[in-house]
């Protein structure tokens, strides 16, 4: 931004950022039914956590039942989604 001039000064190197949590997206879903819906209170925002054997959706007459520990990140609301785009990802905590 620096380059466009929206921002002015020369940029703090010895400051350093942390952050809290770092995640890997493992996996996105794709919205494969029109019977699409979170369930049991998923989906509701980012960095919802789940672990395995927890059932986050059902598709059609498919449950999408967890299989490790993680996050939801990016859940879409039914009036945004598209046949074949994800509807969501899913993500593990990498650093912590």
């Amino acid at each position: 931004m620096r380059h466009i001039k929206m921002i002015e000064g020369v940029p703090d190197s010895t400051r350093r950022k942390s952050a809290d949590h770092v995640y890997l997206l493992t996996e996105r879903l794709l919205l494969e039914s029109s019977t699409f819906t979170f369930v049991n209170g998923f989906g509701a925002s980012s960095f919802q956590a789940f672990s395995p054997g927890d059932c986050i959706a059902v598709m059609g007459t498919k449950k999408i039942i967890m299989d490790n520990e993680g996050v939801i990140v990016f859940p879409k609301l039914p009036e945004h989604t598209k046949m074949g785009s994800p509807y969501c990802y899913l993500a593990k905590r990498v650093l912590e």
